[in-house]
């Protein structure tokens, strides 16, 4: 993480997604100019919250959906 002080205006958000049949699990944390802004623990239980919380210093918005074109699989491969 120290390397983002290298962009210190620039806000990353590393995100870990675990899914099994069709449920997922998000942790990750957002983090600016060595500084973490948000870390959230991951705690096995399905839920959209810690993705939306995290993509919010992005500035994304999920709205209804929890669909989040970057976590497909075959997203980087095109």
């Amino acid at each position: 993480m120290s390397w983002s002080s290298k962009f210190p205006r620039v806000t990353f958000v590393y995100l870990y997604v675990e899914c099994f049949g069709g449920d997922c699990c998000h942790s990750g944390f957002a983090f600016r100019d060595n500084q973490v802004l948000q870390e959230i623990e991951f705690d096995g239980e399905e839920s959209d919250v810690p993705l939306r919380e995290l993509l919010k210093h992005l500035g994304v918005n999920l709205g209804e959906s929890v669909y989040f074109a970057p976590l497909e699989r075959e997203y980087f491969r095109k």
